[in-house]
């Protein structure tokens, strides 16, 4: 099975009027105003490399942008199984109702914060949970699209599978997958991987993004090899 990591992240661009039109600007820290996008994508974790980039409006929402990846993924990778791992920012009750009913395959780490109520109801460390559509927890869905509100407040809960563990740094949390047929050992390993995705942009001084822009087509980012000589 391929295993992606999704995430995104603003980063800062070379600061032409062109990029602050497109990507939008806000203050760095010397008071100025700086051009900023966010740059988000699905990256295989083992074989090391980008399936899917884009590069958008810097407050644009991370959730749509995974969706769009996943979009893409089908007409790049066919119907080879897949699990895409996530971080904290990606545990939006419908975005995992999105992912369920989608047949998507994932692992997503949990806030301390999150479902605390079906947390604390598990026998044992490791169990399938039924996430309950609670009112409350689809307030802000229904701020912003109603009818998606009204289509989970008539399915009254998403399963998932929900795992407690200590992580490495000591700290303890819950992760929440769908693979029934991976061990805990297994599942926290491949949580691990996920850390594959963080170097790019921001932590490689190998990588740049530059940015193409044209009022004709999709603004599109391009990963460029530096020279490291």
């Amino acid at each position: 099975m391929a295993a992606l990591a999704a995430d995104g992240s603003r980063v800062e661009t070379p600061n032409g009027e062109e990029n602050r039109r497109v990507y939008g600007e806000s203050e760095n820290k010397c008071g100025k105003a700086a051009a900023r996008a966010n740059f988000s994508g699905l990256y295989d974790v083992y074989n090391r490399f980008f399936l899917d980039i884009g590069v958008r409006h810097f407050r644009s929402g991370g959730l749509e942008e995974a969706k769009e990846h996943i979009g893409e993924l089908k007409a790049i990778a066919g119907e080879r199984p897949t699990l895409i791992v996530f971080d904290r920012s990606y545990t939006s009750l419908e975005f995992m109702n999105y992912l369920e009913k989608g047949g998507i395959k994932r692992l997503i780490r949990l806030h301390s914060g999150d479902y605390k109520a079906e947390a604390t109801g598990m026998g044992s460390g490791d169990e399938e949970v039924e996430l309950v559509h609670a009112k409350t927890r689809l307030e802000h869905l229904r701020r912003t699209n109603r009818e998606r509100a009204g289509e989970l407040a008539r399915e009254c809960s998403t399963p998932e599978r929900t795992l407690k563990m200590r992580f490495d740094n000591g700290e303890t949390g819950a992760l929440i997958t769908n693979p029934s047929d991976c061990g805990a050992a297994d599942i926290k390993r491949l949580y691990r991987k996920r850390w594959m995705i963080e170097p790019v942009p921001n932590r490689d001084p190998a990588v740049r993004v530059s940015f193409e822009t044209g009022s004709d087509r999709k603004e599109t980012p391009r990963l460029e090899k530096q020279d490291e000589n």
